[in-house]
């Protein structure tokens, strides 16, 4: 991956397109969970201070390091603490080649250009994630500025919904999932997930429980059944 990477890099170099070319790398997830395979015998890469590892809701399974480099619009060597998503890529994209987006797509990402001078992104709702196979008992988890909500997924007896993805057999039972088992994390400062603030911040808790139905339910409504 270094090499292929280095090629691309020093043809940019070669073409002089360096200086305005945006280059973005990134990955997918954290680091892999011990045991998820035949003869594993250790888990490559660490988490660090973050919870969790890959398949995980929580930070080590969502949370990567991002690198950019637009040497004409980004200084060498700075850093943003601004979360951003590969949903972010279509809409900066976009914007950055003047190309208008349909006016009746609705879009997740938000233009994430802000981020590149230092300033926060500017959102119309807060980053989403859902994920049926989680590894923890949490399946879907909103980030609304430092704030981050995670829940379980409840049927109508209050018994946890175990599912891998949306299929014809269970679209309704996921549809009318409740939420339960809220954490409540102030990532800013407790970025290891390890204070549940959910009792503490009763009102935060509400606010933030309402947008993650509301766009859990947003997204479930019409999601693509898989065979």
């Amino acid at each position: 991956m270094d090499s292929a990477v280095g090629q691309i890099t020093l043809s940019l170099d070669r073409l002089n397109l360096t200086k305005n070319t945006l280059v973005i790398f990134s990955s997918d997830n954290g680091p892999e969970t011990l045991n998820r395979y035949r003869n594993a015998w250790r888990s490559h890469g660490s988490p660090g201070p973050l919870r969790g590892m890959k398949l995980h809701t929580h930070e080590a399974g969502i949370r990567v390091a991002g690198i950019i480099r637009w040497p004409i619009q980004i200084k060498a060597k700075q850093v943003s603490d601004s979360p951003v998503s590969a949903l972010d890529l279509l809409p900066t994209f976009a914007s950055l080649a003047a190309g208008e987006i349909p006016i009746d797509l609705k879009l997740d990402g938000a233009d994430m250009i802000n981020a590149f001078d230092g300033s926060s992104v500017q959102r119309k709702q807060p980053l989403f994630w859902c994920y049926y196979s989680s590894l923890n008992k949490a399946k879907i988890a909103i980030r609304d500025g430092e704030w981050k909500l995670l829940a379980s997924l409840k049927s109508a007896d209050g018994k946890n919904i175990k599912a891998r993805s949306i299929t014809e057999a269970n679209r309704t039972s996921l549809q009318k999932a409740k939420l339960g088992d809220f954490e409540l994390y102030k990532i800013s400062q407790d970025i290891g997930e390890i204070n549940n603030l959910a009792e503490k911040h009763p009102k935060e808790l509400n606010s933030m429980a309402q947008k993650l139905e509301s766009i859990y339910k947003d997204v479930v409504q019409d999601a693509k059944a898989w065979q």
